[in-house]
């Protein structure tokens, strides 16, 4: 179970240097001008809220792993238990008490698979926006490479499907509090 820290410390440490800089030239007419539209474009589709679910993480020791991320870092495992009597394919790691870091072997990560067995990170959603993603991954013709499925993450059980970015980065995307 989670148990926030009473105490947190974060230290930011910022060096600037002031250097006389010589002026931005001027862009000249060859240059292709900056389509503002476009931009406008991706700020109207963006969701209103989302968060960070969990990154999923292949290594090739998971007592190694575990021992870095609870004992070295200091965040608590999370189904470590159900991981060791063979309930869950993986452990993972509690980050806060809406993020975690799932931890599993090399071995079960076969080259551009799709599922929780995957190197990929996953964003959480409301229910409210569920659909209108559905709709615009489907408009935009992105491949659900999985889902949509019930599947277990930071805070239960949620709704999620599975997709890749243009670069071919695997992207859970979840939604809790929905059953299709």
């Amino acid at each position: 179970r989670f148990r926030p820290r009473t105490h947190s410390v974060c230290v930011c440490v910022t060096v600037m240097a002031f250097v006389q800089t010589p002026p931005v030239p001027r862009r000249s007419p060859t240059h292709a001008p900056v389509n503002r539209r476009r931009s406008l474009q991706f700020r109207q589709a963006a969701l209103r809220t989302a968060t960070l679910d969990h990154i999923a993480i292949a290594v090739p020791d998971i007592n190694a792993a575990l021992h870095f991320y609870t004992t070295v870092i200091g965040f608590p495992p999370y189904r470590l238990d159900e991981y060791n009597r063979k309930q869950v394919p993986f452990p993972s790691i509690r980050i806060n008490d809406s993020t975690i870091i799932d931890l599993f072997p090399v071995s079960e990560a076969p080259e551009r698979a799709a599922g929780p067995l995957k190197p990929h990170f996953c964003i959480c959603i409301d229910g409210d926006e569920w659909d209108e993603l559905l709709q615009r991954l489907e408009k935009e013709s992105v491949e659900m490479e999985l889902g949509p499925m019930m599947l277990s993450g930071a805070k239960g059980d949620g709704l999620a499907v599975y997709v890749r970015d243009p670069a071919g980065n695997l992207v859970e995307m979840r939604c809790y509090g929905r059953s299709k």
